[in-house]
């Protein structure tokens, strides 16, 4: 169900035979980021940091995309680094943008346990507390 949920979500956002649905996407992407999916989480981030099919929501976009990256994905993680570094969903912190940058450089590397990577070079909880229900 997740997978396909993301999946459905995607075609919406790109016309993938079908007409391209914003607002419908978003609502798929959120229903897949709830449930644990980090690809959905990095995607409705960005659609609340554009405001592409849900109300413009900078802090709520940088949440989300926080819980992909401490998810491990590399896209996600390197985009807190521009987050960070432009204040954009948060106030300019360049010691955390740094943290980032090291994690991405090592996930790039050693992409196995990313969440001890995280935890150790970030020094933060791996969860998401955006997450509604575990995935099956």
């Amino acid at each position: 169900m997740l997978f396909r949920s993301n999946n459905l979500a995607n075609m919406l956002e790109q016309g993938l035979g079908v007409v391209p649905d914003s607002r419908e996407s978003a609502h798929w992407y959120l229903l897949a980021a709830r449930a644990g999916e980090a690809r959905a989480q990095h995607s409705i981030g960005n659609d609340y940091l554009e405001g592409i099919g849900v109300e413009k929501k900078p802090a709520t976009g940088l949440q989300w995309i926080m819980c992909s990256a401490r998810q491990g994905h590399l896209s996600a993680v390197s985009q807190l680094v521009e987050l960070y570094r432009k204040g954009l969903g948060t106030a300019v912190d360049h010691t955390k943008a740094t943290a980032w940058e090291k994690a991405a450089k090592q996930l790039a590397t050693q992409p196995k346990n990313p969440a001890s990577v995280i935890e150790a070079l970030i020094g933060e909880n791996p969860g998401c507390p955006l997450v509604t229900k575990k995935p099956s």
